[in-house]
């Protein structure tokens, strides 16, 4: 950790009662926004974010990884994105 300047960042949603489905896209949209807000920040927009491993089916996580990427294709951000979850694995 020495070596690198980890930064954490926090989206919060409101809802406002509403139901959000838990899906893909939509999980992908949201993370998509909060790294828009990160880009926006940096001058170089080169990331390899850890995510939640919410979706352990891989054609889940490549929608998301899809969706990801297409909403930060504008913005030129190179994107390698790691899905990380429970005790499997550390950073």
């Amino acid at each position: 950790m020495a070596k690198y300047e980890p930064e954490s960042y926090v989206l919060t949603l409101d809802k406002e009662g509403r139901r959000v489905d838990n899906t893909p896209n939509n999980y992908a949209i949201m993370v998509g926004r909060l790294l828009t807000f990160v880009v926006s920040d940096k001058e170089e927009a080169n990331f390899d974010p850890y995510v939640d491993e919410k979706y352990t089916n891989p054609k889940e996580r490549e929608e998301f990884n899809s969706t990801l990427r297409w909403l930060l294709n504008p913005l030129e951000v190179k994107l390698s994105c790691e899905h990380l979850g429970g005790e499997r694995k550390k950073i």
